[in-house]
């Protein structure tokens, strides 16, 4: 079986279609973007409670059981350091994709998505080797270069809290 087997569905209208049906056939479900992207949240979600969990020892983090929102909004106002700056606020960003994705099968990131991203690929490569990897026009390459940079500044975070608990 192909996974994309799983994305066929239909889903209930309210009215009658065309067909006599009150159906709808949903098609063309990238199955792949959204695998590849709520991966890509999961991973972050995990980096960032882990860094949670470092940062602030004493607190029960698994009995209080946050949402990744939640997450986001304790540590939003902790300083970032150029370029790294915006990096809070595109978190933001990047869990409402997630939203808009898990309420609409057909999903498809907004030029006003893409436009957040590549501003935030342009401060953070700025005349840097790491531009020439990545396309700025591919959506699949900014959420890539997004994800990798964002996971790489909480590594950072957890490598320095980790390494003063010893």
């Amino acid at each position: 079986m192909d996974w994309r087997d799983l994305a066929k569905t239909a889903v209930y209208t309210g009215d009658k279609q065309p067909d006599d049906s009150i159906w709808e056939r949903v098609e063309g479900v990238d199955v792949e973007f959204i695998g590849a992207f709520l991966t890509a949240h999961l991973s972050l979600e995990k980096y960032i409670t882990d860094y949670l969990s470092l940062r602030y020892p004493s607190l029960s983090w698994s009995d209080a059981r946050l949402t990744f929102s939640q997450k986001i909004a304790l540590i939003q106002n902790e300083p970032a350091n150029p370029p790294y700056n915006e990096i809070y606020i595109r978190i933001k960003d990047f869990n409402n994709i997630r939203n808009k994705i898990s309420h609409n099968l057909n999903y498809q990131l907004s030029d006003k998505d893409k436009e957040k991203f590549k501003d935030f690929y342009k401060k953070i490569t700025n005349s840097n080797d790491l531009a020439s990897h990545f396309d700025i026009e591919s959506p699949a390459d900014l959420i890539c270069f997004f994800s990798l940079m964002a996971s790489s500044y909480f590594a950072s975070r957890i490598s320095y809290y980790h390494s003063r608990k010893k």
